[in-house]
């Protein structure tokens, strides 16, 4: 796995934002009000926090989804097919 995202550093450079984008997905999804709470927010954000938490959670999916396969999924995610 380390050999085919180019070395530690780029495993680490993939695999830090992930796992921070998937912790930020699910707060935002299933414990809203405990952010809403800890960022200081109004409780008439709570449908915008759920928006961004599906939005990031869904996007950090696919990255931990590719990230698990081999780095050639990257480039049809992003190029598409021909």
């Amino acid at each position: 796995m380390f050999e085919a995202s180019g070395g530690i550093i780029n495993f680490l450079a993939i695999l830090i934002p992930t796992v921070m984008g998937l912790y930020y997905g699910f707060r935002c999804l299933f414990q809203t009000d405990a952010a809403i709470e800890q960022w200081g927010i109004g409780a008439g954000s709570a449908w915008m926090v759920r928006f961004a938490g599906v939005c990031v959670g869904a996007q950090n999916l696919v990255y931990a989804f590719v990230f698990n396969n081999s780095s050639w999924s990257m480039g049809i995610i992003c190029l598409g097919p021909k």
